[in-house]
């Protein structure tokens, strides 16, 4: 049972991230179901008839009572460790985590962090399940098999929402003789950010804006780098060994652009607000290799079978 939320006040990560965990067990013949907020998407990956939409998937009062054997998956940063205790008396629970904003390990019975800096976060041996690091990235299962290709030009994810407004900035700032600019418009945007976006690139030859691509996997597979937030997008980037930029727009953001500058696998331009067109002109003039094969992209099949084993 997956308790996530999504919208464009918090974007879509947990969803993509649940979705694709529970694609990894329904492969096993594992049935899930979802658990959501009412702002979430229609179409996140999760077959329709076994999403339940509620005003808060984290309000325990109004829970029902769970079949015995069922394993509670969340994730979400509002949880805390009074909501963890209270759901762990409900439910064995797996929580999905990014940085350890506390001991969540010690609460409930598994914990996740997909994370290329999760080894290093200090989790504790409490006897339950602990699955670290990008041999469990959770990546939708379109990118499971997706074969990635030489390509050209630069594929821009600014996020499902892209609240800041972080693409029509680089669109503004994209000159003539850069190469090739394709920019994802996100499921969750605003109308006005999309129709924005669109104006902006009338007559200019070396831009596209797309909406919410169903080929998204093919697109970047065929891309020649990839812009992203350090985000699930900059996980599916490195499952398909593309040369990377990733910016920051949250602060659970910021340990994953510097894990990727420390450890080799591509340029981290900071935080969004602390560069500007110049470096992000260094970083299309750059040298960038295809990064080293770290990030595992059926990492989810990977996480079912390790949690159906100690289960």
């Amino acid at each position: 049972m997956f308790f996530c939320e999504g919208g464009p006040r918090v974007g879509g990560g947990h969803l993509s991230r649940c979705a694709a965990l529970a694609a990894g067990f329904a492969r096993r013949g594992i049935p899930c179901r979802f658990r959501v907020n009412r702002e979430a998407p229609e179409e996140f990956g999760a077959p329709p008839d076994t999403v339940q939409r509620v005003e808060d998937p984290l309000d325990q009062s109004v829970w029902p009572a769970y079949p015995p054997g069922t394993l509670g998956v969340v994730d979400s940063y509002r949880v805390d460790p009074g909501w963890l205790e209270g759901a762990e008396r409900r439910l064995s629970f797996l929580v999905v985590d990014d940085s350890r904003a506390f001991p969540v390990e010690r609460h409930v019975w598994g914990v996740l962090n997909y994370n290329l800096h999760a080894s290093v976060l200090g989790y504790e041996e409490t006897g339950g399940a602990r699955l670290l690091g990008p041999r469990y990235a959770l990546l939708r299962s379109s990118f499971w098999d997706q074969e990635s290709f030489s390509g050209q030009g630069v594929l821009l994810v600014a996020g499902a929402a892209d609240p800041l407004g972080i693409t029509p900035s680089i669109l503004s700032w994209w000159k003539p003789s850069w190469p090739r600019l394709l920019a994802v418009a996100g499921p969750l945007w605003a109308a006005e950010l999309r129709s924005r976006c669109h104006a902006q690139i009338l007559g200019r030859e070396n831009l596209e804006v797309v909406d919410s691509p169903p080929d998204l996997p093919e697109r970047m597979a065929r891309a020649g780098r990839v812009l992203c937030t350090s985000s699930v997008t900059c996980y599916e980037a490195l499952a398909l060994r593309k040369p990377l930029g990733v910016f920051q727009v949250a602060d659970n953001q910021l340990p994953i652009g510097e894990a990727v500058q420390a450890q080799g696998l591509g340029t981290n331009l900071g935080p969004w607000g602390t560069w500007g067109p110049e470096e992000l002109e260094g970083w299309l003039r750059s040298d960038l290799p295809p990064p080293p094969a770290v990030v595992n992209p059926r990492g989810a099949l990977a996480a079912a079978a390790e949690l159906v084993k100690v289960l």
